[in-house]
């Protein structure tokens, strides 16, 4: 091929393909034609400005659309229900057009199929505007007669429109009372016969700020104003101008509030309950079965055309009292966040408890500082138990709105201070280092009903539960781990077993078989297995505190001591029993009690030798014979010790009979402490 036809081959190419690009390239293809004819509908509804309806019996119904809104703009201006006109809007888009005939219709034609004047049309303001008429329903139920403006021919259509068309405006109307959600509420003002009540937002926290100043219940508020901004709108009053009448010229309550981004105000007034009458009787009618009574109630409300009734559920509103919105948590902290608990009781150490990172690098726990010492371990699900019902302790009494009288309930020399606090070793971008205050409780006198108590800066005295108080331990010793021996089973090769009253019971291990010491009696495996396996992994139910005499450790119930392959020793001592059963313990005569469950206790309690059988050559009665000296073959009566009674319940545990299994002589009489 020769250079030139060459040349002009790639210049039609170019050619063509500039018409495609440029010319062809706007204009619809067969099959886009023939799509748009079939669906006309086809727009951006997010483009849509303005719908109108027009009635061939009604007023026209305008609607317009802002930042995905829908209003009501003719025959009258309201809130319009956003999703009747969306829905309405989606069954345009869902037209599927039907040629009737290829050629116009005449003016008779379009008569018969009602449109030379339809009975409704649906005009739509948008990218692409579009405006539709709708006529008689052809033979086919369900399907109509559909003329586009703009185009010559006339369709059929099958829709449910029209029952969407047949509303009336007021029908239209959006029935939720207010268009601002409730989290979108910063402040409202409530009055009433009872007075003012004035409740703000900061961040995500409400507080009353009139007629006292309080922390606001985060739930209550909520519901509250659900209540009042949640309403279903039961009627529209036309034409409403006698407002006396309606108990609208002087409200029995004004509910005012404002919306984040706006400092005007929306009103809500409060009126009379709507009375309904029963329509009159006709001769001979037979009476009607009884109704329920519903409730109505006249309201006018800021930014909606005239009068409605909403349900009777909104005159809650006029019985409201400021305690009915007050925050009843004891305090108000983000539990999240908290990392220091901080104990304080006079004459004794500061407790300080911190979380921390655990060893695995991947769960948390709760350590004790201690100035000049390594972290100490402490109880961590206690110090979360602690943390949990300070964070949702609930107030039982408001007692006091000012704090004049300190002394009358111990709170000018609190027994017990907590504070509440996160700590950062370093800056962050929310908090600078050091530790940061959340909340200080105070913790006074115990009454009948609670504790009395009071946050450091709030001025109300308040009760707690008694419950709380004893949660929060004040002596170091209490928040020790529950572990108290992490020992192996196979190393303990010697055991001396003392009941109170009884000779000690001594054993040895001989491979892994225990024997007396001395003596041939036959020593229960399966009972010394499980002491030793208990001892070994001894766990406390949890620490009492420092050892009393109370306590009945000077005359322990039980002890035993334990040695070791490596010739160390140990001892686990038991004395005075609780309510639970509970046992006071201490190990390695320490001066620090623990609670020993009961199942515990029964496995080092047991008995470890089998009793004898009696043979004729140990009968006294038997001439010649002699009675063998005795072997202690189980537990004995147990004494226990008289308990005081103390202030905490924690620590005022009454003597109960000592369970332990085998046949043992009935126990002495209980005895209370005073």
């Amino acid at each position: 091929m020769k250079l030139r036809n060459t040349l002009l081959l790639l210049a039609l190419v170019a050619g063509l393909f500039v018409y495609i690009q440029w010319v062809d390239k706007g204009k619809p293809s067969t099959f886009g034609k023939r799509t748009e004819e079939i669906h006309p509908a086809q727009f951006d509804e997010d483009k849509i400005t303005t719908v109108t309806i027009k009635n061939r019996d009604l007023n026209a119904v305008q609607f317009s659309q802002k930042d995905n809104v829908w209003r009501l703009e003719s025959p009258l201006k309201d809130r319009a229900q956003d999703f009747d006109v969306k829905s309405m809007i989606g069954q345009l888009g869902l037209l599927n057009l039907v040629r009737v005939s290829d050629t116009p219709p005449t003016k008779d034609q379009l008569k018969a199929y009602g449109l030379l004047k339809p009975e409704f049309t649906v005009k739509v303001e948008a990218d692409k505007p579009l405006e539709i008429s709708f006529g008689e329903e052809t033979t086919l139920r369900g399907r109509y007669y559909v003329k586009v403006e703009g185009r010559d021919l006339v369709y059929m259509a099958q829709t449910s429109i029209r029952e969407m068309l047949v509303r009336k405006p007021e029908e239209w109307r959006n029935r939720t009372l207010s268009e601002v959600a409730p989290q979108n509420v910063k402040k409202f003002t409530l009055k009433t016969a009872n007075g003012e009540i004035e409740v703000t937002r900061s961040g995500r926290y409400w507080s009353l700020t009139k007629p006292l100043k309080a922390r606001a219940d985060q739930q209550k508020v909520g519901d509250f104003l659900a209540n009042a901004l949640n309403a279903q709108v039961q009627e529209f009053v036309p034409g409403a101008k006698d407002l006396g009448a309606l108990g609208l010229a002087e409200p029995r309550a004004t509910f005012t509030f404002v919306a984040d981004g706006t400092d005007t105000p929306a009103v809500l007034e409060i009126g009379a309950v709507k009375v309904e009458k029963e329509p009159p009787k006709k001769d001979g009618e037979k009476p009607a079965e009884p109704k329920i009574p519903t409730k109505n109630v006249y309201v006018k409300m800021t930014g909606r055309e005239g009068v409605v009734t909403i349900p009777g559920d909104i005159e809650v509103l006029l019985q409201t009292q400021p305690k009915d919105l007050r925050d009843r948590n004891i305090m108000r902290i983000q539990e999240a966040s908290v990392n220091r608990l901080t104990i304080e009781s006079p004459g004794k150490e500061k407790v300080v408890l911190e979380k921390t990172l655990a060893k695995n690098q991947i769960s948390e726990e709760w350590v004790r500082k201690v100035a000049g010492k390594s972290d100490q371990p402490v109880n961590t699900g206690a110090a979360s138990k602690l943390l949990s019902e300070l964070a949702n302790g609930k107030t039982i009494t408001f007692v006091a709105d000012l704090a004049s009288d300190l002394k009358g309930f111990g709170l000018d020399q609190p027994q017990v201070t907590v504070t509440v606090g996160d700590f950062s070793e370093g800056n962050t971008a929310e908090t600078n280092a050091g530790e940061r205050e959340q909340a200080r409780l105070l913790l006074g006198r115990a009454d009948t009903d609670g504790v009395y108590a009071k946050l450091s800066d709030e001025p109300f005295i308040i009760t707690i539960p008694k419950s709380l108080l004893e949660s929060i331990w004040t002596d170091p010793i209490q928040w020790r781990p529950i572990s108290v021996k992490d020992l192996k089973a196979d190393d303990v090769v010697a055991l001396e077993v003392t009941r109170f009253g009884q000779a000690s019971l001594n054993l040895v291990r001989e491979g892994k078989v225990w024997k007396l010491a001395k003596g041939d009696t036959k020593v229960s495996q399966a009972a010394v297995e499980s002491l030793v396996n208990t001892l070994t992994d001894l766990k406390a139910v949890r620490w009492l505190g420092p050892t009393k005499p109370e306590h009945g450790l000077e005359k322990p119930n039980l002890t035993i001591t334990y040695t070791l392959a490596d010739k160390k020793t140990g001892k686990v001592q038991i004395g005075a029993v609780n309510p639970g059963p509970l046992w006071n313990a201490c190990v390695d005569g320490e001066k620090a009690t623990f609670f020993l469950a009961g199942p515990s206790f029964d496995a080092l309690n047991a008995a470890l030798v089998e009793t004898p059988k009696t043979s004729s050559a140990a009968d006294p009665s038997t001439p010649g014979a002699t009675a063998a000296a005795p072997t202690p073959t189980g537990p004995a009566h147990v004494a226990v010790p008289p308990a005081e009674e103390s202030p905490k319940p924690a620590e005022s545990t009454k003597p109960t009979e000592a369970p332990a299994p085998g046949p043992k002589p009935t126990p002495e009489p209980e005895t209370k402490g005073k």
